[in-house]
């Protein structure tokens, strides 16, 4: 039973080692083709043809030319893509770039109002006006909440220390949701990141069936050959507390898309090495947002100096970090006498028979480093139990 189990696990090793890899391609795709900014823009755009009562800006071109603006306003945007550079870098690359990848309701509502001074847009009749309409705009949700409330029966006869709460929370109800704006972007933003989600998935499947039909590694072959072959597979075992640890710093925990966490950790670590005393941020979704904050939250000019050039060495680092790790998973592979050679396309043998195996490679490399991760993670938590059992028996 006990090799069953390592079986299992070194398949685990090397599944979760391929699809390591697939997610550091995964991520690095996704920061090179600014992902998060362009789907960012779609959303906004798509926010503003469909805003009730703005029929300027429901027109697909004044949409499109106001959610850019937006995402590439000083306000949010940093990127050096922004300036002109000494080297030629085509428009529409430059363009994804100019984006920026996180904005919140009051940035928008910020923005808005300084577009709408712009000599562009006071250019085109009634927009500038519409803008300001627009972010001034009361939630209809409010009025009925309030409505609801007012005309309750059950409210003249409570108490006023249970009235007081009631009040406190309505309250906070129709602030969180004071204005149109805000509730038509909270539920965008939604919308927002099921689609970056998606981008992302689509990623993965693909840079799975990439690596399976290019190396030919073959589910069959494989398993076999750890099941039939003791001393592989002990060292494929062996290898799998090392693929854990390194998993863990590749895959983002928690909620946190992996870029706020990058973001958040590189500045943490910056305010550290420059012995800065301000408490850090919890919640840093995009580069410039944390140079926003180090502005925002380091007065002295020599201390906002240290901090921003401790902070570009982390992120330099961080990004160095991508390459590094699918060095270490090759490495971690190789030390367990893992050779892709070895179960990839025979060329002795005929094609046809091997597709199956190459193909079965492909779904389930397609499920992605997680499932892997937590595969990996439970067989070895059995192991010590079923391998006790064992030697008792």
């Amino acid at each position: 039973m006990l090799a069953y189990l390592d079986t299992l696990i070194g398949f685990a090793v090397v599944m979760l080692g391929a699809s390591l890899i697939i997610t550091i391609l995964t991520q690095m795709v996704s920061a090179l083709l600014s992902h998060r900014g362009a789907n960012l823009k779609w959303g906004i755009e798509n926010l503003f043809k469909h805003l009730p009562s703005c029929p300027l800006l429901n027109t697909a071109e004044h949409a499109a030319m106001v959610a850019k603006d937006v995402l590439t306003h000083p306000l949010i945007s940093d990127s050096i893509f922004s300036m002109k550079l000494p080297i030629p870098i085509p428009e529409w690359f430059a363009e994804r770039f100019k984006l920026a990848t996180a904005i919140d309701p009051d940035e928008l509502v910020a923005i808005l109002k300084d577009l709408a001074t712009r000599p562009a847009y006071q250019a085109i009749a009634g927009l500038p006006a519409e803008l300001d309409a627009l972010v001034s705009a009361q939630n209809p949700a409010v009025d009925r909440r309030l409505a609801l409330l007012t005309t309750a029966p059950a409210l003249a006869n409570l108490h006023l220390d249970q009235a007081v709460p009631l009040l406190h929370e309505t309250v906070r109800a129709v602030q969180d949701e004071a204005g149109k704006l805000e509730a038509w972007f909270n539920a965008t933003m939604d919308r927002v990141s099921q689609r970056f989600t998606t981008y992302v998935r689509l990623w993965t499947v693909g840079f799975g069936v990439a690596l399976a039909i290019i190396t030919g590694l073959n589910t069959v072959t494989l398993l076999n050959r750890i099941y039939t072959n003791g001393d592989f597979r002990q060292q494929l075992v062996g290898a799998a507390p090392e693929v854990r640890d390194l998993t863990n710093k590749v895959l983002p925990e928690g909620s946190k898309p992996v870029l706020t966490q990058m973001y958040t950790a590189a500045l943490a670590k910056a305010l550290t090495d420059a012995k800065s005393s301000v408490t850090p941020a919890t919640d840093i979704a995009s580069d410039s947002a944390a140079r926003d904050w180090i502005k925002a939250n380091i007065t002295d000019a020599a201390q906002q100096t240290a901090v921003t050039a401790a902070y570009n060495k982390e992120i330099e680092a961080t990004l160095n970090q991508g390459v590094q790790n699918a060095a270490a998973v090759r490495n971690i592979l190789t030390k367990a006498s893992f050779d892709i050679s070895q179960f990839g396309w025979d060329p002795k043998q005929p094609v046809l028979p091997q597709i199956p195996g190459v193909l079965a490679t492909a779904a389930l490399l397609s499920l992605g480093a997680p499932f892997w991760f937590n595969i990996l993670k439970q067989a070895t938590n059995l192991r010590p139990v079923l391998a006790k059992k064992q030697d008792t028996e």
